[in-house]
C-alpha cells in the first residue's frame, strides 16, 4: 500500500507552504522591512504567520533558509531583509521546505520541542477534564 499521509502531520505542513508559496510567487507580492505593506506585500515572516497562526512552520523554513543559504539565522526577518535575499532566493527556500515536508523532514528545535510539550501538557490537562465532567 502506497503511503498517502493518513494521518501525518505533513498534509497540514504542504497546505500550509502551497499557501504561502501561493502567496509569494510573483515578486510584486514580496517584500522587506514589514510583515504586509499597505500595498499587500509580504515578507516570508508575515506570509507564513498570514496562514499560519500556530507557525508551525517557522522551524522548517528556518532549516530551509540554512540548507539553500549555508548559514544559520535566529529568525526568518534576519533572512528576509538581509541586502542580498532576493525574491528568487526566498522561492528556493520555500520550495526546499516543501522538498523536506514531502520527505518526512521536520527539524525538532528546541523551541519547537517546547512548544510540543506544551502542548501536549494542555491536550492531556483537557482531555482529563473532559472525562472527569462526564
Amino acid at each position: 500500500m502506497p503511503f498517502d499521509g493518513a494521518g501525518f502531520p505533513a498534509n497540514e505542513y504542504l497546505q500550509k507552504i502551497d499557501t504561502v508559496i501561493d502567496l509569494l510567487g510573483t515578486p510584486e507580492r514580496w517584500g522587506k522591512g514589514s510583515f504586509r505593506t499597505r500595498d499587500g506585500r509580504y515578507c516570508l515572516r508575515g506570509a507564513i504567520r498570514s496562514f499560519d497562526k500556530t507557525e508551525v512552520l517557522g522551524p522548517v523554513v528556518l532549516d530551509a533558509i540554512k540548507q539553500v543559504t549555508g548559514h544559520n539565522y535566529y529568525n526568518i526577518e534576519r533572512f528576509n531583509d538581509r541586502h542580498s535575499t532576493n525574491h528568487a532566493m526566498v522561492v528556493t527556500v520555500l520550495t526546499k521546505a516543501r522538498e523536506n515536508i514531502v520527505t518526512g523532514r521536520f527539524p525538532m528545535t528546541a523551541t519547537s520541542a517546547i512548544r510540543l510539550s506544551l502542548i501536549r501538557r494542555c491536550w492531556n490537562r483537557m482531555t482529563g477534564w473532559c472525562d472527569r465532567s462526564v
